[in-house]
């Protein structure tokens, strides 16, 4: 630590004092950074999550096969083996269909004193 004399007084010198200071602001701009790099790894995992509206309803990056069917591997619950299931595109677009309107349809549901949907 530095020191300087002034009227025969020891005062710390201005570097060490601000050193606290100084810190804290670092940890601040961490803790700002931070937050901001988790913010936008949400968003770009959200965009990714939703479905392009000119996209088609096949599964990213598939390619029909001879018989005009994609196929793809999905996770069956309960199992730790894949299940191979081949539709067609329109097939596909009608399942994902299916499935945003069940979603739709469970998000808009009340639950009330009758929970069992009566």
């Amino acid at each position: 630590m530095h020191v300087c004399f002034i009227d025969s007084r020891r005062l710390p010198d201005a570097r060490a004092a601000g050193e606290p200071r100084r810190r804290r602001v670092r940890h601040l701009l961490f803790a700002i950074a931070a937050t901001g790099l988790l913010s936008i790894g949400q968003a770009a995992a959200q965009e990714a999550g939703e479905p392009a509206v000119a996209q088609a309803a096949a599964p990213a990056g598939a390619k029909p096969g001879k018989n005009g069917k994609v196929c793809e591997y999905e996770v069956v619950t309960g199992s730790r083996m894949k299940k191979r299931v081949c539709y067609t595109p329109e097939q596909w677009e009608a399942r994902e269909k299916a499935g945003r309107e069940l979603t739709r349809e469970l998000d808009n549901r009340s639950i009330g004193a009758n929970a069992s949907g009566d």
